[in-house]
């Protein structure tokens, strides 16, 4: 499972709905406490899709839930990112490895929100290189009726 948040949404590895359903995951610049969007992030999508709420916001932050993480997840950031600054995902790594999940941080130092399209070549390279690497690693032997 790969995760990208193009529209300001991302389904986390975290999700309460199938926590079982992937074998591994990567959140690629995520959002992660929602409660922090409007002072982080160059537009609030908190508002849009969840409200003012403080207690509604933390529910819906994928950070909430780390303890329900299942299976083996990389975090990508993007060290320039003012979409998705990079301290969010640095939490979701940090919530991971304080929780005893596993889990590893590939960070981009220079590199923006739109670098895996637009971005050094070098970062996109690697940014593919460590996808499939992480995907080979943790899906070997996995059920392949997985999705």
């Amino acid at each position: 499972m790969s995760s990208e948040r193009p529209t300001g949404v991302s389904w986390q590895p975290g999700s309460r709905q199938r926590p079982d359903r992937f074998a591994a995951a990567i959140s690629d610049r995520p959002s992660v406490d929602w409660r922090d969007c409007d002072v982080d992030d160059d537009f609030d999508y908190t508002l849009f899709y969840i409200g003012s709420d403080p207690e509604v916001q933390w529910q819906k932050s994928p950070l909430a839930h780390v303890r329900d993480v299942t299976m083996p997840v990389l975090v990508v950031v993007a060290e320039q990112d003012l979409r998705c600054p990079p301290g969010q995902g640095r939490q979701l790594f940090s919530a991971l490895t304080r929780a005893g999940k596993q889990t590893e941080l590939l960070s981009f130092p220079g590199a923006s929100h739109m670098f895996h399209d637009s971005g050094l070549p070098s970062h996109r390279i690697a940014r593919l290189d460590a996808i499939i690497d992480w995907f080979d690693q943790h899906l070997t032997g996995a059920d392949q009726g997985a999705s």
